[in-house]
C-alpha cells in the first residue's frame, strides 16, 4: 500500500482544470467521469488510486506536446 501525501490530495484538486479538454479522453483512455469522481472523492479527504492519478498529467502533458493528433 502506498502512502499519501498533502501534495497528493493538492494536486487533486489542481487535476479538475486539466480535464477540461483532454486528449487522453479524446483517444478514450481515460473516461473524464470517472476521473473527477475520485478527484471529487480526494477533495474530499477519501482513499483514492493516487499512483493513477499521479500518472495522469504526466501522460496528458505527453500528448499535448507532441506532433501526432
Amino acid at each position: 500500500m502506498t502512502c499519501s501525501t498533502n501534495e497528493d490530495y493538492q494536486g487533486a484538486r489542481e487535476l479538475r482544470g486539466l480535464l477540461v479538454d483532454t486528449r487522453l479522453a479524446e483517444l478514450c483512455v481515460v473516461e473524464p467521469s470517472a476521473v473527477v469522481a475520485a478527484l471529487d472523492r480526494a477533495v474530499i479527504g477519501l482513499r483514492v488510486p493516487f499512483p493513477a492519478l499521479n500518472r495522469l498529467p504526466a501522460a496528458e502533458i505527453w500528448l499535448r506536446n507532441t506532433t501526432w493528433h
